[in-house]
């Protein structure tokens, strides 16, 4: 299931050029949705963005490489990645923790509490960037297990159509760490054969069309493929239906603050009246962070999703209270 796209083609096809207009990334990046709707490709082609990045929603019977076309209904193309098995977090998981914390992932990966060392999670910033510290001893700097785990990093991007990896840095609750550049480094001197560099999405996908292949699948529908590997790429399918109530919710404030509460606030603005940007910030952001997608998907603890739904009742008093202030001014 190919289109025949052939080499001399790509530099002229819409679908290969991305780039970064304004300050604005054309690289469309959702990694950790639950399914995604067939006209996705022509939603972000309205936007000028001719990627996407994404994985939960395809596995390896709808893409067996990691890299296809996706068609929309109307003939839209984006180039899509579904990244590797361990999609957003691979060179964290497989290079990073091996050398900065010793723990392979293949030999049980994460920290157990029989290991000892007291752990905990700091909220000093300056730590922030540690997933936890051992309040007994700092653990080494383990630059041994490098080569290993980039035997092991490079093997898990086998699907890959090039041979220009992406190896995606980070873990939930984690920032930047100072010894990254130096991790970074010391892969290209651990194996003479690859050359190893902290770049972005637009960078790496310029370098990436330059070699891209011109017999790439073409898949088209929704990207709603149920798990069949028991990979961290495919789709969670009991993730849509976990606790309706949340997303009633979610759209009745999302039409109280855009459909009233905004709008009206502009109509009396524009009649005099001052425009409440306080309230409407303040609606707004405690509506996003409803949005993370554990939240809105219902996949939390009971207790997290009361405070979801307490959120969303903020949300409602301070729409209403904007909307009936601006109704009424514009009604005067």
């Amino acid at each position: 299931n190919t289109d025949g796209h052939r080499s001399e083609r790509l530099a002229q096809d819409p679908v290969f050029t991305s780039k970064v207009e304004n300050g604005v990334m054309k690289v469309g990046y959702t990694p950790n949705g639950f399914g995604q709707v067939s006209q996705t490709p022509q939603i972000y082609r309205g936007f000028g963005l001719d990627t996407v990045m994404f994985y939960r929603g395809i596995n390896r019977k709808a893409a067996p490489k990691s890299e296809y076309i996706w068609e929309g209904p109307d003939g839209s193309r984006l180039l899509a990645f579904r990244f590797g098995q361990f999609s957003r977090y691979n060179f964290h998981y497989l290079l990073y923790r091996p050398v900065i914390k010793n723990r392979f992932f293949k030999d049980g990966g994460k920290y157990r509490w029989t290991d000892g060392g007291v752990p905990f999670h700091p909220a000093d910033l300056d730590a922030y960037y540690k997933e936890y510290w051992l309040m007994e001893a700092e653990e080494p700097v383990n630059y041994a297990n490098l080569e290993r785990a980039l035997t092991e990093f490079m093997d898990e991007l086998s699907e890959a159509t090039t041979d220009h990896l992406l190896g995606m840095a980070g873990d939930d609750q984690m920032g930047p760490n100072p010894l990254l550049p130096e991790l970074v480094k010391r892969m290209s001197d651990v194996r003479p054969d690859v050359t190893a560099k902290i770049s972005s999405l637009v960078d790496y996908m310029k370098e990436f069309r330059k070699v891209a292949p011109d017999d790439l699948k073409v898949v088209t529908g929704e990207m709603r493929h149920s798990s069949m590997n028991g990979l961290m790429t495919d789709l969670y399918w009991g993730i849509l239906a976990a606790r309706s109530y949340l997303k009633i919710e979610a759209y009745k404030q999302e039409m109280n603050y855009f459909r009233w509460a905004e709008p009206f606030a502009a109509f009396a603005w524009l009649l005099g009246r001052e425009y409440p940007q306080g309230f409407l910030d303040l609606g707004l952001k405690t509506l996003m962070e409803n949005q993370a997608h554990d939240s809105i998907g219902g996949c939390a603890l009971d207790k997290i999703h009361r405070d979801v739904m307490h959120r969303f009742s903020e949300v409602n008093e301070l729409t209403n209270v904007v909307t009936r202030e601006s109704v009424a001014h514009v009604l005067q």
